[in-house]
């Protein structure tokens, strides 16, 4: 398959999803509940199209995996009209959810690391939160066989800067405000952020390790035709 119908295809993929969100917008907004429907739509992960020799998602951590749209639409005009800048996550997501919805969160005694993003939808500006975390999927023996590196793979991506920290081989920092193609990296050349960024992820990592998840997947039930669908996805064995 050539570069140009990889684009092709891909851009016919999102015009495809554009369409059936259009579709189930229509659907809603033309039933009695569209006045009090709040829509958030977003991704899980982006896609390399040829950025940094490589095809498809997963194997790295680069802008064009983890950077991902993020939309809210209040319907009955809920919010005004804004592109905002400042860096979210996904963490972000829960608090700001249950803020709209009215829901008293006491976020210490949950340990929530995401905030509510209620002041930006309103105009108003957050202070600086830290770094965004985001963390390759384990290497299995069919990915390994595929050419994947069998490492564990962390990123903390602040505002400008953004550190990629390698179990196997060299770690990488970027500055995103000169370099958003993450094209040179700036690891041993002295800059603050390179300890800092990494210290951070050191801590981060800790953390998980002390804190494993706990219950059983024993005692989830999931429909046979999900557990199908998530083992295509690679999610399940």
């Amino acid at each position: 398959m050539g570069q140009m119908e990889r684009f092709d295809r891909y851009d016919a993929q999102i015009a495809f999803v554009d369409r059936e969100l259009h579709r189930l917008f229509e659907g809603l907004e033309s039933s009695t509940r569209g006045s009090r429907t709040l829509w958030v739509v977003t991704a899980d992960h982006g896609e390399g199209l040829g950025s940094h020799q490589y095809i498809g998602h997963g194997k790295h951590l680069y802008r064009e995996q983890i950077r991902v749209p993020l939309i809210f639409f209040g319907s009955g005009g809920g919010f005004t009209p804004r592109a905002i800048e400042q860096q979210v996550r996904h963490v972000d997501l829960f608090p700001t959810i249950a803020e709209l919805a009215g829901v008293d969160l006491d976020a210490d005694a949950l340990e929530l690391e995401g905030r509510s993003l209620v002041p930006l939808l309103e105009g108003a500006q957050l202070g600086t939160t830290g770094p965004a975390f985001a963390q390759r999927r384990p290497a299995d023996n069919l990915r390994i066989r595929g050419g994947w590196p069998d490492e564990l793979v962390l990123v903390a991506a602040a505002e400008r800067f953004k550190y990629i920290l390698h179990s196997v081989g060299e770690d990488e920092l970027y500055d995103l405000e000169i370099d958003p193609l993450e094209q040179e990296n700036l690891i041993g050349t002295g800059l603050p952020q390179e300890q800092e960024l990494s210290s951070w992820l050191a801590r981060k990592y800790q953390w998980m390790v002390e804190h494993p998840l706990t219950g059983s997947l024993e005692d989830v039930q999931i429909e046979p035709e999900y557990v199908e669908e998530l083992k295509a996805l690679g999610y399940l064995k």
